[in-house]
């Protein structure tokens, strides 16, 4: 709370505080991490609003994260919740083009495993089998006699009525 004057006593607006004893005006109000003054220019009738999604909020203020890829969640406090969306990963303020056969998950690039790829792509979010291979649980295995893989997924398909494939086909 504040004083304004004698006798009279102010609530802070919901989601602040007063750093110190003896306040007199609703600008000695300061906002949670994570909320921010709205509007931010009256500084004697502002709230405090919950930091809205894809930036984040302190010291009153709302900032935008560093680049337009990233995302954060609503009441965000820190530069650090900004995370590039998937198929990107986040290098120091900035989103990269996850590379060819890695995966970008959270904002972290991840190598795929031995039997995956990225069929060639950037910008992805999962790796999938490769040619000749599908996935049986979380492996990738060799696709079945008469199926073929292509490798862009992580399914066989059935051969054509009338035709006959090896194991681990790709068409």
């Amino acid at each position: 709370s504040y004083c304004p004057g004698a006798n009279v006593m102010v609530q802070c607006p919901a989601a602040s505080f007063t750093h110190h004893l003896q306040s007199t005006a609703r600008i000695d109000c300061h906002c949670f991490a994570g909320h921010y003054r709205n509007p931010p220019v009256d500084l004697t009738g502002f709230n405090c609003s919950v930091c809205t999604p894809d930036d984040w909020c302190f010291n009153n203020t709302r900032y935008n994260c560093s680049d337009v890829r990233m995302l954060s969640d609503a009441g965000s406090s820190t530069p650090d919740n900004c995370t590039c969306m998937d198929g990107y990963y986040n290098n120091d303020t900035r989103c990269e083009e996850c590379h060819v056969n890695h995966f970008c998950q959270d904002g972290v690039q991840l190598a795929c495993a031995a039997g995956e790829w990225t069929n060639g792509l950037t910008r992805q979010s999962v790796c999938v089998c490769e040619p000749g291979s599908y996935r049986q649980h979380l492996t990738c295995v060799p696709c079945s006699t008469n199926h073929f893989c292509l490798g862009v997924d992580d399914y066989e398909t059935e051969c054509p009525d009338h035709s006959l494939s090896a194991e681990a086909s790709t068409a």
